[in-house]
């Protein structure tokens, strides 16, 4: 959505001038879409669309304990790693960045 606010006018009506210009932005968008990915839970273990659901990231062994930055950095950044976090969620109900992180997501 960012992307195409950024681009919009060289979307609808490209120039010789604006033509290039979603080329040239793809990877400022890109940088701030992957820092909000990193960063969405650090805030009481809860992003936006956690908010909305009504759940959040708890620690393993306390579940009125919300992880510290490092720990909900540490299960963001698994999702590298992607096709093992889908098996992982398919079969033990818990994704890989969780494991790790020593988490987990629990109805608040």
């Amino acid at each position: 959505m960012l992307f195409l606010a950024i681009n919009w006018d060289s979307i609808i009506a490209p120039t010789e001038t604006n033509f290039m210009k979603p080329f040239d932005t793809f990877y400022e968008v890109l940088a701030i879409g992957m820092v909000y990915y990193l960063l969405k839970d650090i805030y009481k273990g809860r992003s936006f669309g956690k908010r909305l659901l009504g759940i959040g990231v708890r620690d393993l062994d306390n579940d009125s304990v919300t992880p510290g930055a490092f720990r909900l950095l540490v299960r963001n950044v698994t999702i590298i790693l992607w096709p093992i976090e889908i098996f992982l969620l398919v079969v033990s109900q818990r994704r890989l960045g969780d494991i790790i992180a020593k988490t987990n997501v629990k109805k608040l």
